[in-house]
């Protein structure tokens, strides 16, 4: 069973002059974004740093990932570590990086731009971490046309295109990094989402505007390329018209194959399966039948239910935040009961769901162990 790391020592001496940007490509520059750029790459086109360089010293630093929840430190490192002893990423330039937390918006957004040639570069947006103020970002998502970082993203990518005006692009993410890819480029005018070559979209969720109406998005539709894994929950939320390739991942429950180092690589692409789990599919029709079809109030009720919960942890992470999930727990419990029917079975759907899937976690966590940075 191959993964994303194997598929860099296997297809590493390639450049991508003889070996042309593919799809496990993407996904592993969108992981790539999940590291810690700060003091290293720097917002801005006047300095960039290639990938051999930044792992150089981040092995100087020890560090170099986020601490996120479930989250293994060492897939990282060694699929920085292989980059970086590659011809196809290690001289690969990184420049633009962007980090925006701010709690009291509700926005957690990054981004960073990698050069793979002197005409092509890839713009990698990252998905959600582990602050609250993230999480809190992401519940918005089922009842706003428009949260901040969608609003980010497209400022970044008009940046980067205009700078650089003669170049093409491929635009990914992973996760809420897939939705921006997605949105950013949509919302971009043609004088740049002519210039995007593709659009990779990994596990991310949809969207809760009507699609059915926006010309570019239909325009760029064979562009964009969505991926989830057979048992997916994030990439089944929200609405969405392209086609969803089915990964096959060799991790048990929905969470744990929402971890991109859990696809299987078959040569130059990922394994595919012909369709989604009985568990994916019923969170795809009962959040999605909610979000599309709830009233706003009903919407807002469970929106401000859910960010009860988080009144003062807004500086917490989702690590910290487990130190006290008896409380938090409790709280949920107390603040779902005031719901109306519909929207207490859509949400009780999922949390059985998911608190399943959180035990699989737990066991795996336990099992393997996580390296905290």
């Amino acid at each position: 069973m191959s993964n994303i790391i194997d598929y860099v020592k296997w297809r590493g001496d390639l450049s991508f002059e003889h070996a042309p940007f593919n799809e496990v490509d993407g996904l592993i520059f969108s992981k790539l974004s999940y590291l810690i750029f700060d003091g290293t790459v720097f917002e801005g086109f006047e300095q960039n740093v290639t990938i051999k360089d930044y792992a150089k010293k981040m092995e100087e630093n020890e560090t170099g990932v986020l601490n996120m929840l479930f989250m293994k430190s060492i897939d990282y490192e060694n699929l920085l570590s292989e980059c970086a002893k590659s011809v196809r990423f290690g001289n690969c330039k990184m420049f633009n990086y962007v980090n925006i937390i701010r709690s009291h918006e509700e926005l957690q957004f990054a981004a960073i731009t990698f050069e793979i040639s002197e005409s092509i570069s890839v713009i990698a947006f990252r998905g959600t971490d582990d602050t609250v103020a993230g999480w809190k970002e992401d519940f918005n998502m089922g009842i706003m046309e428009t949260v901040p970082s969608q609003v980010e993203s497209l400022k970044y990518l008009r940046d980067v295109a205009n700078y650089f005006e003669d170049r093409h692009f491929y635009v990914v993410g992973h996760s809420k990094g897939g939705n921006l890819a997605v949105y950013s480029s949509i919302n971009s005018p043609i004088s740049i989402n002519s210039r995007i070559i593709d659009i990779y979209n990994y596990d991310g969720p949809g969207f809760i505007t009507d699609l059915d109406n926006n010309r570019t998005y239909l325009r760029l539709l064979p562009r964009i390329h969505t991926f989830v894994p057979n048992n997916s929950i994030i990439g089944m939320l929200l609405d969405r018209k392209e086609e969803c390739a089915i990964i096959k991942s060799n991790a048990t429950g929905g969470f744990l194959q929402h971890y991109g180092f859990s696809w299987e690589v078959l040569g130059t692409n990922f394994e595919k399966l012909p369709e989604r789990k009985m568990e994916s599919q019923i969170i795809d029709t009962t959040l999605k039948s909610f979000a599309l079809t709830a009233s706003i109030e009903n919407k807002e009720k469970l929106l401000a239910a859910l960010s009860d919960v988080f009144k003062g942890y807004e500086s917490y992470t989702l690590t910290e935040l487990t130190a006290d999930k008896i409380q938090v727990i409790t709280k949920l419990a107390k603040n779902l009961d005031g719901l109306d029917k519909d929207t207490k079975t859509a949400v009780n759907t999922a949390l059985r769901i998911v608190f399943k899937e959180g035990i699989s976690a737990v066991r795996f966590t336990t099992r393997f162990g996580r390296k905290n940075i």
